[in-house]
């Protein structure tokens, strides 16, 4: 196993730093009072009970976490520890909604589909007090598609189902999530325990750690970490895993609630791409709450339409180039007219665009692409069909008008679903 951890070649200083974090690490200026809290191997995090969860590898991070491989030190059991910025364990609720959604509806068959909390508790460190999750471990599944694009590809119809089923979970119980992107969704790792710590250490040997050596020495304090590492990609294990076995069950389940919030209470600041938010919010927004509505289960149901034509083409359905009155035209070509009472708040040159949209050739487009390339061994009137049966389906969640969009409940049964062994 190679030395760990190293300093890496480049050694231009940034950001008060003499060394260059990598690029897929969190932002190192975030460790600061009301940020992340610091974190290095071999910690011991205890919970409320003085049960110990051990630190063995970096899973990711996002804008408000860092997220961690631990061994629950009583069982031997793996688990993903999410540490939240102080802010955040200050401002969110992300702990109190999942442990009310863990004891919500068991027997609905979404239920497996959501990575529920195992335990919670605090911890307090030089940056504040902060919020600590105890999940199942998950690997993302963006990067199986970055990395294993074929497994990804032959599974993509599952996957969607799959994540169709968890949503219209939430949605009964009167949760949205509000940043459903590719991101959010990962895969359970039934297997994982299977591995013993050496193994698994071995496996995700040769990550670079970059030492947090900052320029100035006054500036070295205890709010940072003495190096911060790069995430270990779960993904080469589950792919070992499944070449392993003769079974090629994948459980996607729906994760970061860090933006949901329940029906009825206040919505925390939208932290979703711009590329798969609604509409409406847009409108929403410019109007100061006089005209559509803010995020809700319509916007949900937008931000999953986004999301899985890109899961099925593997690039964005809308692209932000160009002002967001370009945007809404482009809304309105694919989905539709938009409300009436938006226009008001649409430039003028665009509500004619708008309101009443010239005839879009991107679903043609995208119909011609999916036939051009037709699997040989698919019959072609079958594959029309199901070409035919993925568009109609991105467009009942692409409706310019919320309250035409098609909800995930009734999403769950598309006749799309019903043919097998075909991505698209």
């Amino acid at each position: 196993m190679s030395t760990f951890p190293r300093i890496p070649a480049a050694m231009r200083p940034i950001h008060n730093f003499h060394f260059v974090p990598q690029e897929d690490v969190e932002n190192v200026c975030m460790y600061k009072p009301g940020g992340y809290h610091p974190v290095k191997l071999g910690d011991i995090l205890r919970n409320n009970q003085n049960l110990k969860y051990r630190v063995i590898g970096k899973l990711g991070h996002g804008s408000f976490a860092t997220v961690w491989l631990a061994k629950d030190e009583p069982t031997g059991h793996y688990v993903a520890l999410k540490i939240l910025t102080a802010d955040a364990t200050s401002n969110r609720n992300e702990a109190h909604l999942l442990t009310w959604l863990r004891d919500k509806s068991k027997e609905h068959p979404g239920y497996r589909h959501i990575a529920h909390v195992l335990d919670t508790f605090q911890v307090k460190g030089p940056n504040g007090v902060h919020d600590v999750l105890v999940m199942e471990p998950v690997a993302r599944l963006f990067w199986m598609q970055l990395n294993a694009s074929d497994v990804f590809n032959s599974h993509v119809k599952s996957f969607l189902q799959q994540v169709f089923i968890g949503l219209s979970y939430l949605h009964s119980s009167g949760v949205m999530h509000g940043d459903l992107h590719l991101g959010n969704f990962a895969l359970a790792l039934p297997s994982l325990h299977k591995h013993g710590e050496a193994e698994l250490l071995n496996f995700f040997s040769g990550m670079e750690a970059t030492v947090l050596l900052t320029l100035d020495p006054e500036k070295q304090t205890d709010s940072l970490p003495p190096y911060v590492l790069p995430p270990i990609n779960l993904v080469e294990l589950v792919i070992k895993d499944l070449c392993a076995s003769k079974s090629d069950e994948l459980c996607v389940k729906i994760i970061d609630f860090g933006n949901a919030f329940r029906q009825g209470d206040p919505r925390p600041p939208p932290e979703s791409p711009p590329y798969i938010r609604a509409p409406e919010i847009e409108i929403w927004q410019r109007s100061k709450g006089e005209a559509a509505s803010d995020w809700g289960i319509q916007g949900d149901i937008w931000s999953m339409g986004c999301t899985a034509y890109e899961m099925i083409w593997g690039e964005a359905f809308f692209y932000l180039w160009g002002d967001k009155d370009v945007l809404l035209s482009n809304v309105a070509k694919c989905g539709g007219p938009l409300p009436t009472s938006w226009l008001p708040y649409i430039d003028s040159e665009y509500v004619g665009a708008a309101s009443n949209p010239a005839r879009d050739e991107k679903w043609d487009r995208i119909r011609d692409t999916a036939l051009k390339y037709r699997p040989t061994a698919i019959p072609q009137p079958l594959w029309e069909k199901n070409t035919r049966l993925m568009i109609d389906m991105i467009q009942k969640m692409l409706k310019a008008d919320p309250s035409s969009r098609t909800s995930m409940n009734e999403l769950v049964n598309h006749p799309w679903f019903g043919i097998d062994g075909m991505r698209v």
